[in-house]
């Protein structure tokens, strides 16, 4: 195994473990009740929130999946770029774990909501425009 691949390696492990902190957190603290997401809202709505969880995970996994076994085989620029990529990815998953725990907020998570405010009333202007 090469020093890329170990990074790559390295960086799906985090991505894992802080994507099981994200799910359990928001089964902990969060619940169907208080997520902010609109489309997991709805996704919760049509199948319940453990279904609806199911369902992010699953699409994560098959994402992440597809992601990584391409990356391994890839030139090392794409492994490296892969692995920084994921590695950043974790830390946004690690950010909001930490968030849903304890709602302490962090810069990223302040910059996360503040572009999440934006993106839906752009929606909701959308919305109102076409509908």
């Amino acid at each position: 195994m090469s020093l890329t691949q170990a990074f790559l390696l390295l960086s799906l492990v985090l991505l894992l473990l802080t994507k099981l902190a994200d799910v359990w957190t928001t089964v902990r603290h969060v619940g169907r009740y208080g997520e902010t997401s609109p489309l997991a809202r709805a996704l919760f709505t049509k199948v319940g929130f453990g279904g609806g969880l199911a369902v992010v995970v699953v699409l994560w996994a098959v994402i992440v999946g597809v992601v990584y076994v391409s990356a391994w085989s890839s030139p090392r620029w794409i492994q490296v770029i892969t692995a920084i990529a994921g590695t950043a990815v974790a830390w946004v998953q690690c950010d909001v774990a930490r968030f849903n725990a304890t709602r302490r907020s962090s810069w990223l998570t302040r910059l996360a909501m503040r572009s999440y405010g934006q993106w839906a009333e752009i929606a909701a202007a959308w919305r109102r425009k076409s509908g």
